[in-house]
């Protein structure tokens, strides 16, 4: 019986392959890293830490509204309606701060009816996602109310 040996066709690419697999993993984590470069971020306001620092005194300050029973509708525009006896000691600020384009934050004073009523129109706003902060003063105390809103369904 004679044996006959055949010789290998194909070589082993077992370590070719390896290379790849990483080469393009490597690459694909360099396009990831240059793309997250470009892109834009920002807080969501200028002054994201000395809000922080303020954070007890802001949650007094909403607690306090929501015991005086102050109401806000956010859908045609914005309504905020202070309980009957309520003075505020100056003008009412507003802020409508956008979390994906701080460049159209607003921030408004507003002065409040005699009916304790404040309303503000929403057309002309940028269709989307909206957070608002009101803040006054009354009788010594802060008051603050915040919720969100959406423009334009």
């Amino acid at each position: 019986m004679t044996m006959t040996t055949s010789k290998m066709t194909g070589t082993s690419t077992w370590g070719r392959n390896i290379v790849i697999v990483y080469s393009i993993f490597a690459v694909s984590t360099l396009a990831f890293v240059a793309y997250a470069m470009t892109q834009r971020v920002d807080l969501t306001s200028h002054d994201y830490y000395e809000q922080a620092l303020r954070h007890d005194s802001t949650q007094m300050a909403l607690r306090r509204a929501a015991d005086a029973g102050v109401l806000m509708n956010l859908r045609d525009s914005i309504v905020i309606a202070l309980p009957a006896g309520m003075t505020i000691e100056t003008t009412m600020t507003i802020e409508l701060t956008r979390a994906d384009d701080p460049s159209l934050d607003r921030r408004l004073n507003a002065s409040v009816s005699d009916a304790g009523v404040i309303a503000i129109p929403v057309a002309g706003m940028k269709h989307g996602r909206w957070h608002l902060m009101a803040s006054w003063r009354s009788g010594g105390l802060e008051y603050r109310v915040s919720d969100q809103m959406t423009v334009g369904r």
